[in-house]
């Protein structure tokens, strides 16, 4: 509420889409497109972020009937939106935190907003092995945990198709080539209706495996 106040409330879907056509024709005044302009077409999907099914439909729609050069955004619980485009020749910005192999499979089409999550593992498992392991969870809120060596676990953002697995498979490899061991391993899928209910399974899970120090890689609405 203070933020709307402030704000003056959130935008509208028309104030966004003329946002959208804005930075599109910023984009277009500098670059050079050799008299070439981008033309912003939208469209909604057709299912929930996790249809395999409707995904498919969504990106042969995209593909066959508008004829698109390149996607931006799209389901972002299955892969099938970005292998479909990509199988078509589309290029397709959608395809966020996959391991690197993913996007080497369909190369060079589908593209991320950020590191691949092998990559992002890399760090987060040299960190955790050089800076924490081996020493005691002294910041823990726990008292009784600040004297006890660490123990770690990952809880992760997963998808129906298990699409994030790989790159948690990487992180335990890379960790383990350092002398490293997970207490655990836990996989959630995103739904906030039953968010709160997973999060109570998964803290008592990581309380029974005696875990103090918890690496979290996924999205920012489950921590809250």
């Amino acid at each position: 509420a203070i933020a709307d106040d402030v704000l003056g409330g959130a935008p509208t879907d028309e104030e966004l889409a003329a946002d959208r056509e804005k930075i599109v024709e910023a984009y277009d005044a500098l670059f050079e497109t050799y008299g070439r302009s981008v033309k912003l077409v939208e469209v909604a999907g057709s299912g929930p972020g996790d249809d395999d099914a409707a995904a498919r439909a969504d990106a042969i729609k995209i593909a066959d009937d508008i004829g698109a050069f390149a996607v931006v955004g799209g389901p972002a619980q299955t892969n099938a939106f970005a292998e479909e485009l990509s199988a078509r020749g589309v290029i397709c910005l959608c395809a966020t935190g996959q391991p690197q192999e993913l996007y080497e499979s369909l190369e060079p089409y589908a593209w991320g907003a950020t590191l691949a999550s092998t990559q992002g593992y890399i760090h987060r498992a040299d960190y955790v092995s050089h800076r924490l392991a081996g020493e005691n969870a002294e910041f823990a809120g726990d008292p009784a945990y600040q004297d006890t060596e660490r123990s770690f676990a990952i809880v992760y953002y997963e998808t129906a198709d298990g699409s994030r697995g790989p790159g948690v498979d990487f992180f335990e490899e890379r960790l383990g080539d350092n002398g490293v061991e997970l207490a655990d391993r836990i996989p959630y899928i995103l739904d906030l209706s039953q968010a709160p209910e997973d999060a109570s399974t998964i803290i008592a899970r990581l309380k029974d495996a005696g875990v103090t120090s918890v690496i979290f890689a996924g999205d920012g609405f489950f921590p809250i």
